[in-house]
């Protein structure tokens, strides 16, 4: 899944940068990365039904979009 091998690299990231605006700017990058494979996943594949876009949208886009920020700032 692609939040688990984000939190993955964000715990490298931390562990290589001793300055905190690098490792800040290391993590957003990670983020947006990872942020524009989800994008890619989700315009080639789709979603099967409404039902699917709604659980996604209320459900894991909320923590692949918050969950770094709020843990790593």
């Amino acid at each position: 899944m692609i939040l688990n091998r984000l939190e993955i690299a964000i715990s490298g990231v931390e562990f290589q940068t001793d300055c905190s605006v690098q490792r800040m700017e290391a993590v957003i990058h990670l983020i947006l990365e990872c942020l524009s494979e989800l994008k890619e996943y989700v315009l080639k594949r789709g979603f099967r039904n409404t039902d699917e876009e709604i659980r996604f949208l209320k459900y894991q886009k909320p923590p692949i979009v918050a969950k770094p920020f709020v843990t790593y700032l």
